[in-house]
């Protein structure tokens, strides 16, 4: 019969060959449909088929059926009865009912004794038994292993079957669609499903999934590998590219059309994509003026979108790690992206997928093991790649929780910090000793070199450890600017009017040209915990916190001090600095603007590293990767404004693109003039807590105290090379810091401040803590008693001097902290 919109039902299979009958077979033949007992009763076929067809009904061994008699008997009405006992073959024990039971009992080999022989077992697999709760293929399907459950990652595991990935959202798809041969499944999505059974529900021919199979061997595939999705549910996470907010990698990727990230081509085309849904911004790309190297360049431009697509989404990255070592085909009518028609195109989305997911393998970012294959919520525990962490009590005491996708791992009890790293009530003396580290790993030294070109040349090709032997932070990218330069490679362009205005005033107010310090990017990747807590010196530590009213204010450091300021960053980073948000993260940035144009900078050599071969990858405006978070310093950046947003008219948040420019400006002072001049802020931007609900999970407190703990060391770290390099004294490295990640993301402001101050206290440097106002101090006070009421409870734990990292949080867990609301800025 025709292919429709899904399996055409049994009248219509009928009909359809008894008309290719009679016009190609001479002798008449008629058509009756055969079917069992239980059939004929539930689809009430006593009167027949529409259209006149007949019907041969099968009663099962000692069981009778009543059909109805016409004026000629049975023959008349086309009902028809078998004896039983006429049935070759034991055919009256056959019977589909038991056939399902059986396998959804996992039973195979008593479903097959139901069937005739010669029927492949694959096909009845394929076609009827929900997949096990594993939720990856039936055991069946996987020759390697011995049939049990299938680990994701495991190497050299294949399956027998190309496979297609339902998530649960195609619940939905099959009720709607009514596609009754995939039902079986419903209850035990997500899993992997048998391509040929997905392509045949819907209607369509497996021609192509052979041609596919037989060039490339059984594969795996899902809608998710896709950046256009029709029929099956899909929704991309959003990524930031140029200051603008995509909506998905097809939107990007039909820009890219146009020409690269930030230029003319790009810019005059860009805030129509980024709005646009992915069949609207194909339609759009089909109308762009082409970029004279398409045709060289589109591998790379593809590769570069699908890596942002599967690094914002950490269960779509462990999605696509799961599916090593088989290959991925893109089975579609496109013979370059896909195989074509005939099975047999480029397939280069898949091959490009593939690659994506060997570099992933190799940057460790392989999902944990005991986690099955294909599971759209796999937990990944970071580490070495290979899923594990080391025994002691940390694992024995965490291993009943669960860690989310992208956390960064918990440290084996070995692992040891050296007691110098905290200081306590001689921390001057320790930190004055600190200069005196040589530091290692340099291509140039002392070198400060200018210019925009010298960022690719100092960039990390491996990795370059900073900050002395212990203590130190490893580098994944190192960028030096002149700042000057950088505006001139990058202009600013704002989409926010107020935004505009405060730039163009602080343009205006550079009189007095202000310093020439390079500015220098660091990127860093994570450290794990300490394994324990110095004890005895946790108090001095938190009594020194000192807690203001108020916000940033960027005052002149002290001789011998080196002063950092927080970027409450998204994963992105710097990633919304054009628009009308104006957080923490956004007013920081219209205070510093080079930060804008370091952004822009970091997207271009982002894009290049895919057509160089990888070259300055480290260098990339992420402070999250897979293993968990890469703290991003920014040192010398000039301030050319401060913006005061509790003044006359509130303009902090939402409010800063609502009210008059004459008010945003009232409330702007410009630095810059001889009598002003414009200071250098050094930041370090930490992407904020993944807002949640409930009380705080153990991964969740354990990510944020990594994250700040890694943050704080590298600023320590990158101080101490800086007074190294310049040979000059350091005493006191401080961080100033506030509410972070306790405002759209609604986090739990005492517990920010005590796994802030705890951050601190183990990296060795101090804090300073802006808490905005006189209930946001009272909270980090609040905090900072609990912190202490901690303290003993470790004390009388027996621990001694040092407490476990492991006992601490699961301490705070036990005191169920509570997410908050988002305040909607």
């Amino acid at each position: 019969s025709d292919q429709h919109s899904h399996w055409p039902d049994f009248p219509v299979v009928v009909r359809a060959l008894q008309d290719h009958l009679s016009k190609h077979v001479p002798t008449p033949i008629e058509v009756y449909y055969v079917c069992g007992a239980d059939h004929f009763a539930k689809c009430g076929l006593s009167r027949g088929l529409r259209d006149g067809a007949g019907v041969v009904v099968l009663p099962r061994e000692g069981s009778a059926v009543s059909v109805p008699g016409g004026a000629d008997g049975q023959e008349s009405s086309k009902i028809f009865t078998v004896e039983p006992s006429l049935c070759a073959g034991g055919l009256q024990h056959y019977s589909s009912t038991k056939v399902r039971l059986a396998l959804q009992n996992g039973a195979v080999d008593e479903a097959m004794a139901y069937l005739p022989p010669g029927v492949n077992k694959y096909d009845v697999l394929g076609a009827f038994a929900p997949v096990p709760a594993a939720r990856g293929p039936p055991s069946d399907l996987v020759p390697q292993g011995g049939g049990q459950e299938t680990d994701v990652g495991a190497p050299g595991v294949a399956i027998s079957e190309s496979s297609y990935w339902l998530s649960a959202e195609q619940a939905s798809v099959i009720r709607k669609l009514g596609l009754s041969a995939l039902e079986p499944y419903l209850d035990h999505l997500p899993c992997w499903v048998p391509h040929r059974l997905v392509a045949t529900s819907l209607g369509f021919s497996t021609s192509a999934i052979d041609a596919a199979e037989a060039l490339h061997g059984p594969y795996m595939w899902g809608t998710e590998f896709e950046n256009v999705h029709s029929t099956w549910l899909f929704k991309e996470r959003c990524f930031v590219v140029g200051a603008r907010r995509f909506r998905g990698s097809e939107q990007l990727y039909q820009l890219l059309k146009a020409g690269d990230v930030g230029s003319t081509e790009f810019e005059a085309h860009a805030d129509e994509f980024a709005r646009a849904g992915e069949m609207e911004a194909y339609s759009l790309g089909q109308n762009l003026t082409l970029r004279p190297d398409f045709q060289d360049c589109k591998d790379k431009m593809m590769a570069f979108v699908i890596r942002l697509k599967f690094e914002s989404d950490p269960s779509l990255r462990n999605l696509l790690l799961s599916t090593h070592p088989m290959p991925l085909v893109s089975v579609k009518a496109d013979a370059y992206w896909g195989t074509g028609i005939g099975g047999t195109g480029r397939n280069m989305l898949g091959k490009l997928l593939v690659e994506l997911r060997e570099t992933l393998r190799t940057q460790g970012s392989t999902p944990a093991t005991g986690q099955k294959l294909g599971t759209s919520d796999v937990a990944s525990n970071g580490g070495d790649g290979d899923g594990t962490r080391g025994g002691g009590a940390a694992e024995s005491q965490m291993a009943e929780y669960s860690r989310p996708a992208d956390a960064p791992p918990l440290p084996p009890d070995e692992w040891g910090v050296p007691q110098e790293v905290i200081y306590g009530a001689k921390r001057n003396m320790l930190m004055s000793g600190l200069r005196n580290l040589k530091t290692r790993g340099h291509g140039k030294a002392g070198g400060v070199v200018a210019g925009a070109a010298a960022a690719e040349a100092e960039a990390a090709e491996g990795q370059e450890e900073i900050g002395g032997g212990f203590g130190g932070m490893n580098v994944l990218g190192r960028a030096t600017y002149s700042v000057v330069e950088l505006l001139d490679s990058h202009p600013l362009k704002f989409t926010c009017e107020n935004k505009s205005t405060v730039y163009e005033k602080c343009l205006q107010s550079q009189t007095d040209p202000h310093s020439t310090d390079p500015l220098i990017f660091l990127r860093t990747q994570a450290r794990p915990l300490p394994s324990t807590i110095d004890l005895l010196t946790l108090r001095a530590s938190y009594e020194r916190v000192q807690v203001h009213a108020g916000v940033f204010q960027y005052e002149r450091a002290e001789e011998n001090v080196h002063e950092w300021h927080m970027n409450f960053a998204d994963k992105h980073l710097f990633g919304y600095w054009s628009g009308a948000l104006f957080a923490q993260d956004e007013m920081q940035v219209l205070e510093h603007p080079v930060l804008a144009a370091l952004q822009l900078e970091l997207l271009e050599i982002e894009l290049r590293s895919h057509t160089n071969g990888g070259k300055n990858k480290g260098l990339q405006p992420y402070t999250r990767d897979g293993r968990g978070a890469t703290p991003c310093l920014v040192q010398n950046v000039p301030r050319l404004c401060a913006i005061d947003t509790a003044g006359p008219t509130p303009i902090y948040g939402n409010a800063f693109a609502q009210v008059s420019s004459e008010a945003v400006l009232a409330q702007t002072s410009c630095f810059g003039a001889p009598a002003n001049p414009v200071r250098l802020s050094n930041i370090l931007a930490l992407e904020a807590p993944k807002p949640s609900q409930g009380t705080y999970t153990l991964s969740q407190i354990a990510d944020i105290l990594t994250t700040a703990y890694s943050g704080y060391l590298a600023a320590r770290a990158a101080s101490v090379e800086s007074s190294t390099r310049q040979q000059a004294p350091l005493d006191v490295v401080r961080i100033h810091t506030g509410h972070w990640g306790c405002g759209a993301y609604g986090g739990n402001k005492p517990l920010m401040a005590i796994l802030q101050t705890i951050a601190a206290h183990m990296a060795g440097v101090e804090l300073i803590y802006h808490a905005f106002d006189e209930a946001g101090v009272a909270h980090v006070q609040h905090g900072l008693r609990l912190l202490a009421e901690v303290e003993a409870e470790l004390k009388a734990d027996g621990d001694g001097e040092n407490a476990s990292i492991s006992n601490l949080i699961t301490r705070l867990v036990a005191r169920e902290f509570r997410w908050g609301v988002s305040d909607g800025n």
